[in-house]
């Protein structure tokens, strides 16, 4: 059953799954609380995480939460400006997504060889993030959506 916004803690909330951990609704609730989160969606999996619920998904005010985005080992996100307005990529949405699928391995799929990510030498990293990176295949995993190894 679809359920339209709901106020949770004064902010818009829109909940589309059916079935709900309990664990993952009080996260959801703490989430929302911080005073920098805007509004939140739990998506149709949404099941209980660390911090957010996996499947949980928040506006925010000037903050990028690292716990929000993943705790993967090796996971992480970045941003590019690009010259693409929304009404480009909204447009050939269905182009752009058969092209991802077909490029970047999704999943628990991972390239068969490292990866040459040149900015590698000049990113500042712990002897731990070294480790994952040259003995647990992170290289293999640069690139890549989701799954891990």
């Amino acid at each position: 059953m679809y359920m339209p916004y709901i106020e949770t803690n004064g902010k818009p909330f829109t909940n589309f799954a059916e079935v709900l951990e309990q664990g993952a609704a009080e996260q959801m609730n703490k989430v929302l609380m911080q005073d920098w989160v805007l509004r939140g969606a739990l998506m149709p999996d949404a099941h209980c995480g660390y911090t957010l619920p996996i499947g949980g998904v928040v506006e925010t005010l000037g903050v990028v939460s690292p716990s929000f985005v993943g705790v993967d080992i090796g996971c992480g996100m970045c941003s590019q400006l690009t010259s693409f307005t929304k009404e480009d990529v909204y447009k050939h949405r269905y182009d752009i997504m058969r092209l991802i699928s077909q490029t970047i391995p999704l999943g628990k799929n991972h390239h068969k060889k490292p990866q040459n990510w040149h900015s590698y030498a000049n990113f500042p990293k712990t002897d731990w993030f070294d480790k994952m990176f040259w003995e647990k295949g992170g290289l293999n995993q640069v690139g890549t959506l989701g799954g891990g190894k």
